[in-house]
């Protein structure tokens, strides 16, 4: 403009005035449709349609073909028609927010215990409110010997018995024993002493009695089994010689009947045992002379005690 103004020709510089204005025009205009158009774009709620088939309402199968639901990171992007819901949505069904069912199934593990069955249960709580735990008691009885042995020996009275008693439950008792007696007999030299001591242990079964009539469960009844050492001595006053002693193992079975004087205190007790012990002179017939071949025999013996307990 400057050149054409210094050249002095008005009427082109008011040309290029004017196409220099048209031409800014069209460059505002262009600027302003572009930004239009983006704004449209961002902006919810545009009325601009970029595809007609997308918002169509005659065809909704196609619009949700076209227009999918957004996921939401829990549905897989590729379901399997045939495949379990529960792992189409594991979010519906998800076992790990649920609380475990009871297992009642039997295994090694539910099955071992020392309290886990009722049965067990019942009989500790019986045995903890109406059993006992120990006991001692005291009697008096009497022993018998039958065979050769039998033949050749009197007395037997009185037989002096001792036990201490321990309870593993309502039916099973465990009894360490001791009885002393003496016996005696008569030969041409004169009258000779025994004296007969014997230590055991003896274990005892109390039957159930809880189906019985009245009687038979006050008697509560067992039967027993035991073994012991057994000594006998014996002593000629007579003839001055020393006693002579004599030991051996010997085999006890027996049973009898404990009647309740005070509930889980005092009872009464009438026991009966037979007693098998091979003495070392049971083979012996140095009395054969009286009638007498050998001195096999066994014993029997008949105690009644008076039994305290705790």
């Amino acid at each position: 403009m400057i050149k054409l103004q210094q050249t002095g020709d008005p009427k082109s510089a008011r040309r290029i005035h004017c196409m220099g204005i048209l031409f800014s025009s069209l460059i505002l205009m262009t600027m302003f449709e572009t930004f239009g158009d983006a704004a449209d774009a961002v902006l919810p709620g545009s009325s601009t349609v970029s595809d007609p088939t997308i918002n169509s309402p005659a065809d909704p199968a196609a619009a949700a073909v076209n227009n999918p639901p957004l996921a939401t990171g829990t549905e897989p992007l590729n379901p399997d028609p045939n495949a379990n819901p529960s792992q189409l949505s594991p979010g519906a069904d998800d076992k790990t927010k649920l609380p475990e069912p009871d297992d009642y199934s039997t295994s090694p593990f539910t099955e071992y215990g020392e309290f886990n069955q009722s049965h067990d249960e019942e009989s500790d709580a019986l045995f903890f409110q109406f059993g006992r735990f120990f006991g001692l008691s005291l009697g008096l009885g009497i022993q018998a010997v039958d065979g050769n042995r039998g033949l050749l020996w009197q007395g037997g009275f009185p037989l002096v018995d001792f036990k201490v008693h321990y309870w593993f439950d309502l039916n099973l008792a465990l009894n360490m024993s001791f009885y002393t007696v003496n016996h005696f007999f008569v030969t041409g030299s004169g009258q000779t002493n025994v004296s007969m001591f014997k230590a055991g242990l003896d274990l005892k079964y109390y039957f159930n009695t809880k189906n019985l009539s009245a009687a038979i469960s006050f008697a509560s009844p067992y039967i027993l089994g035991g073994v012991g050492s057994y000594n006998k001595a014996e002593y000629a006053p007579t003839v001055g010689s020393a006693p002579t002693s004599l030991s051996s193992v010997g085999v006890a079975l027996g049973g009898g009947l404990e009647f309740t004087l005070f509930p889980k205190k005092t009872y009464l007790e009438v026991e009966g045992k037979f007693n098998y012990v091979p003495f070392y002179d049971s083979g012996s017939s140095i009395y054969a002379a009286a009638g007498i071949p050998n001195l096999n025999g066994n014993f029997w013996t008949v105690t009644t005690s008076l039994l305290l307990t705790w």
